[in-house]
């Protein structure tokens, strides 16, 4: 029963969520029919587990895609960093937190992905300055069992920007 509720949530959050490339009118949002593949990003904070502990990815690329295989899970893609302690993320976070320690036996699980990187992690100048940007958020925030990390939204292509294959792959527009 409560996988069944866990699992209507996440399908009405990427109903709301992803918007699908090739479709006549694209302002129509649905849902993925799949998930196409791992979604690499740089962990800045994961309280779920003690710093020493080896589960535990701060400060390294990990796939959160991949963590949570076939368990339910709501993945919050985010592209600017909020500044307001008053952001509607914050309380969002907080909800996530909430629920997934009451369905911690069920496995189910949730983090933040901000794609505020506009190269590949190692090659991105800004990195160290989006890294404490990100941690901020997660003191403010206080969500323990919610770990956040960055992502490259776009890739450098000769002179121009292109959204990165992982974003594209998981149809998350611009606007989203």
């Amino acid at each position: 029963m409560v996988r069944r509720i866990i699992g209507c949530i996440l399908a009405g959050l990427l109903m709301v969520t992803a918007n699908l490339a090739g479709q006549d009118d694209p302002k129509k949002a649905g849902p993925l029919k799949s998930i196409p593949q791992g979604f690499r990003s740089f962990v800045v904070i994961d309280d779920r587990f003690d710093v020493k502990e080896s589960r535990n990815r701060a400060g390294k690329p990990h796939c959160f895609v991949c963590e949570h295989g076939l368990a339910p899970a709501v993945a919050v893609f985010v592209r600017t960093v909020p500044t307001d302690a008053d952001a509607p993320l914050f309380q969002l976070l907080r909800s996530l937190d909430e629920a997934a320690k009451k369905y911690k036996a069920d496995r189910f699980g949730a983090y933040c992905i901000f794609l505020t990187l506009t190269q590949p992690y190692e090659d991105d100048l800004a990195r160290e300055l989006k890294v404490a940007e990100v941690a901020k958020v997660g003191k403010q925030a206080k969500a323990e069992q919610v770990p956040m990390a960055i992502a490259e939204a776009t890739l450098p292509d000769q002179d121009k920007a292109v959204v990165a294959p992982q974003v594209q792959a998981f149809q998350i527009g611009p606007d989203d």
